[in-house]
């Protein structure tokens, strides 16, 4: 359970990472070649797709967090699981789909 008084708190997160979550697809929209594309950068792949997954993580974990009567401690384990499983992904080098391919 979160105590009330974190409200705000909680509110002005989610609505951070929203916003960044939208910046982030604004900004691989206007550059897309240079981050999937033949030409893109070392590891640009990589970095947008960690970027978006912690955002993401920011986000559900702070909505849930404003959800009354709602233990986020059970969400907050899965998603930093997944985003575990996700970074040692990247590490290992299959952090996307088309990695393998270039």
């Amino acid at each position: 359970m979160v105590p009330s008084a974190y409200d705000a708190y909680f509110t002005a997160a989610a609505t951070g990472a929203a916003t960044l979550i939208g910046l982030l697809f604004v900004a691989v929209s206007l550059r897309d070649e240079t981050i999937f594309g033949r030409n893109a950068i070392a590891g640009g792949e990589a970095l947008a797709l960690t970027a978006f997954g912690g955002l993401v993580n920011a986000f559900v974990v702070t909505l849930l967090g404003l959800v009354p009567n709602t233990n986020i401690g059970f969400a907050a384990l899965v998603m930093a699981g997944s985003a575990s499983s996700r970074s040692s992904g990247c590490i290992t080098g299959s952090c996307g789909a088309e990695t393998g391919s270039r």
